[in-house]
């Protein structure tokens, strides 16, 4: 695997269709109009296009980029890390930040993490789209999550947000778990997949609330 460039998107970036990529960058095509694709944290490919100002030698990404940039939440200050792995001809990316939704991607494997609100328990739990590594091949909506106490929780998704970049977890499931769980506003709650399993684990940290020993499935 090797490193082509990491850039932390600029508001162009996140809200255009096109990614600036930095003049340092290596391992991209030289040609221009040349077909690139990039498997994302969730294993989702993405097809972009590598365009080059023939008078500044200047590369971008194009094509699915914009749908790629809302599909995730991605906002401007995210960090963005691509690869090449050159065996399978394939790229991948990795971001990390604050995303749109108000999650925060924490980690390459699929972590997540956001401060529990006042509307996260009038309503329902949105989460990224990115989270959606439990779902099955036909697509179906839903999301298994182990908490501390070990109990095993199945949500039904939907996808949700003025731009269609959330998914929204079934409210009554969600309230139940947050009153199992107590949790509070203030709270975080932290999101980890667990490929192996195809599930998430959860965990909360709080000002009043001990530590407890994660339990991994």
């Amino acid at each position: 695997m090797y490193f082509c460039f990491e850039k932390t998107l600029s508001m162009s970036d996140a809200t255009k269709t096109i990614l600036e990529v930095p003049r340092y960058a290596t391992n991209l095509p030289e040609e221009n109009k040349e077909v690139v694709v990039v498997k994302d944290q969730t294993g989702r490919k993405w097809v972009f296009e590598v365009a080059i100002k023939n008078d500044e030698k200047q590369k971008r990404l194009q094509g699915q980029w914009s749908g790629f940039t809302k599909a995730h939440g991605l906002m401007k200050g995210v960090i963005v890390k691509f690869y090449f792995n050159p065996i399978q001809n394939l790229y991948s990316v990795e971001f990390e930040g604050q995303l749109l939704s108000g999650w925060r991607i924490t980690s390459r494997t699929g972590s997540f993490e956001k401060k529990l609100s006042e509307e996260d328990f009038t309503g329902t739990l949105d989460i990224p789209l990115t989270a959606s590594y439990s779902l099955d091949e036909n697509n179906q909506p839903i999301m298994v999550v182990w908490d501390q106490t070990g109990k095993y929780w199945e949500f039904q998704t939907t996808i949700g947000g003025g731009d269609g970049n959330k998914r929204l977890l079934e409210r009554e499931k969600w309230l139940e778990f947050a009153n199992h769980n107590q949790l509070e506003v203030g709270e975080t709650l932290k999101l980890r997949y667990f490929p192996t399993r195809n599930s998430y684990s959860a965990e909360y940290e709080g000002h009043n609330r001990i530590p407890t020993l994660q339990l991994y499935h």
